[in-house]
């Protein structure tokens, strides 16, 4: 398998995914589907998709005026159905079929102890989210709603055998599926696909304005490969997508990518008005990047896993991300069992804080992000002038206002190290009258002394290696 290197640009599909985006079509109606196989023979793939992709227009427009009083023909609007908004931080555990424990009861009821709130599975785990107030996320055998169509599974390989047979048996997800799905409360969206290459943009955006139509209130769901630049614009531009996801892991990729993809991809949430989420992974060993699927649990537990952990977590906080994704359940339990390992332990305690953390986060809205030396790449300094100051080295500091209540600031300081706390000073330039930092354990607001220091206020805290805290900063 080929891994993408900190710096290539070329969007290809890295590995330590279950299944990859594939060449699925979209099929709205069976004119369309019949044409569709006309012009794959005669013009090949990618311009079959983009002639599908306009007959597809052509149809939904049709239609759409067909629909109109007296035929008046105005432009519909897609973004008019996009009722779905983020209400609640996400914690979402990924590809728990990974673990392949005979009892899928044991492992949901695990996720929901490890205070996971969303759960990657087929649609027929949906009781059991009901029972352990978990809510899922749709997974399915392949991107578009073209089902499992890859080669038969080798008997002797354990790994390719059960998951051939999970992906035949859970099939394909189409928009209907959601039309259906759409009053249930444990539905949080529908996964389509994962890591797409450009020239699927045109399809997956009439893919998920079918979704949309079905189901406007839930997401349907794509997860970014990491370059950015004109990949994660097209991307945007075409599909429009509810929420952007992406994944980059600095410990097994390099940490030089971490901070410029968070900028980049915090910038483009920003623009789009629409949530970020972020993939962390689950063991912080290199070597767990190209463990063999079903021996992801055997790849060594380092001694740093939690700190590096922590670290990826808080800092991604700080540039507003609403939503951490952890990459993948077969690191997290004993393989065949239920049993969180020590890295799902490492998980399980982050998650006990973003289970606090998250009910606050979700309402806020990121407006400024800094850091203090030495600064990483496309990263800024704190201006001179900003109101919040600080000398303590390796610092990550995210500004943010709440959407429904502009009477605080609130600051998301995070410790970029992994060997060294911090003691933490900050000055303060402006009249404050109280700063409040969020207990991670009680989820409850607790003041911190404030002291004079020439013509600023200041406030002291101290962060372990990797470690954040959220702080309420209220004026007079």
């Amino acid at each position: 398998m080929t891994m993408l290197q900190f710096g290539d640009v070329d969007p290809l599909p890295t590995p330590r995914r279950p299944l990859q985006g594939g060449e699925g079509e979209f099929q709205a109606t069976a004119l369309v589907e019949e044409a569709r196989d006309h012009l794959y023979w005669l013009f090949g793939s990618r311009a079959a998709l983009i002639l599908v992709a306009a007959a597809l227009l052509f149809t939904t427009m049709a239609g759409w005026a067909s629909e109109q009083p007296g035929g008046t023909k105005k432009k519909p609007t897609a973004v008019n159905q996009r009722t779905w908004q983020l209400s609640e931080f996400v914690i979402l555990l990924g590809w728990p079929f990974l673990v392949f424990c005979p009892d899928d009861a044991a492992v949901i009821k695990a996720a929901a102890e490890a205070d996971f709130n969303v759960i990657m599975w087929d649609v027929g785990k949906l009781p059991l989210c009901h029972r352990y107030g978990l809510k899922l996320m749709v997974d399915h055998a392949s991107g578009f709603g073209i089902g499992w169509d890859g080669p038969d599974p080798d008997p002797q390989d354990e790994w390719d055998w059960r998951a051939g047979e999970y992906f035949r048996k859970i099939g394909p997800l189409r928009p209907e599926m959601a039309s259906a799905l759409s009053e249930d409360p444990a539905i949080w969206g529908y996964w389509i696909i994962d890591e797409p290459r450009s020239e699927q943009f045109p399809e997956m955006a009439a893919y998920l304005r079918a979704f949309e139509q079905a189901d406007s209130g839930h997401p349907a769901y794509i997860n970014l490969l990491w370059p950015g630049g004109e990949y994660l614009e097209n991307f945007l531009q075409v599909v429009k997508p509810q929420v952007l996801s992406y994944d980059y892991y600095q410990w097994w990729w390099g940490r030089e990518g971490h901070f410029p993809r968070l900028e980049e991809h915090r910038r483009a949430a920003l623009a789009e008005g629409i949530p970020l989420l972020c993939w962390v992974e689950v063991n912080a060993n290199p070597e767990a990047a190209a463990a063999t699927y079903g021996q992801e649990d055997t790849v060594a537990h380092l001694p740093d896993n939690a700190v590096k952990l922590r670290q990826s977590v808080y800092t991604s906080l700080a540039y507003g991300v609403e939503g951490i994704e952890w990459f993948t359940a077969g690191y997290m339990f004993d393989f065949g069992t239920s049993k969180l390992n020590a890295c799902g332990r490492d998980v399980a305690a982050l998650n006990a804080e973003l289970k606090r953390l998250g009910p606050v986060l979700v309402r806020l809205r990121s407006t400024d992000v800094f850091h203090t030396p030495p600064l990483p790449a496309e990263t800024r300094a704190l201006p001179a002038d900003y109101w919040v100051q600080t000398e303590t080295p390796e610092l990550v500091l995210g500004v943010f206002k709440d959407r429904y209540d502009d009477a605080a600031d609130y600051l998301l300081v995070a410790n970029k190290g992994i060997q060294e706390k911090r003691e933490v000073v900050l000055q303060f330039r402006r009249p404050v009258a109280l700063v409040e930092q969020l207990d991670k354990q009680s989820g409850k607001w607790r003041a911190l002394p404030l002291t004079t220091g020439g013509e600023s206020q200041l406030v002291k805290l101290t962060l372990a290696p990797g470690d954040g805290e959220l702080l309420r900063v209220v004026g007079p």
